[in-house]
């Protein structure tokens, strides 16, 4: 039997079946070969230095301000308050703002873009389904957009999100 953890500075690759999940094999998290991996990963370094954390810094205070006004606002409507969809959409504005430069101003939408979070649960959930089944995801990217939409109302907001908010370099 191998080793399940390792030590720093010992490669390991990572295998098909922890990654079947993703459906995108060119993708950092996807990357099975260990200095592949490492490579696409590094490029990423930039964004989690100290310098780079603390530069959010600011971000991360108008997006709070944002989120307490909202909490308020739907407080005094006395309307419950869905803190799993607030946090969603915080996380949404500073991340969103930290990597493409603009906010998708989840915390003012009515809804704070809750079919749009619902859809990416649905997501993570069909993940352990996707491990199992290796041709799920390859079949799922290859149905046209309007039968997805159907199955999935809810998906028109990722499609939306890949439009319009994603700037086509970063796709």
């Amino acid at each position: 039997m191998g080793n399940i953890f390792t030590t720093a500075g010992k490669r390991r690759n990572k295998t098909a079946f922890a990654t079947n999940i993703f459906g995108v094999s060119q993708a950092a998290v996807a990357t099975i070969d260990h200095d592949l991996h490492r490579q696409r990963r590094n490029a990423f370094a930039r964004f989690f230095s100290k310098d780079s954390v603390r530069r959010v810094e600011p971000i991360i205070r108008a997006a709070l301000k944002d989120m307490f006004t909202r909490i308020e606002t739907d407080q005094g409507l006395e309307q419950p308050v869905t803190l799993s969809l607030v946090f969603s959409a915080f996380t949404s504005e500073i991340i969103t703002q930290y990597c493409f430069g603009r906010s998708p101003r989840f915390l003012h939408a009515p809804d704070l873009n809750k079919q749009f979070f619902d859809m990416m649960i649905g997501v993570h959930e069909m993940g352990a389904m996707a491990r199992q089944f290796s041709w799920l995801m390859p079949l799922l990217d290859a149905l046209p957009q309007w039968l997805t939409l159907k199955l999935d109302p809810g998906t028109a907001k990722y499609y939306e999100h890949i439009e319009v908010r994603i700037p086509p370099a970063c796709r």
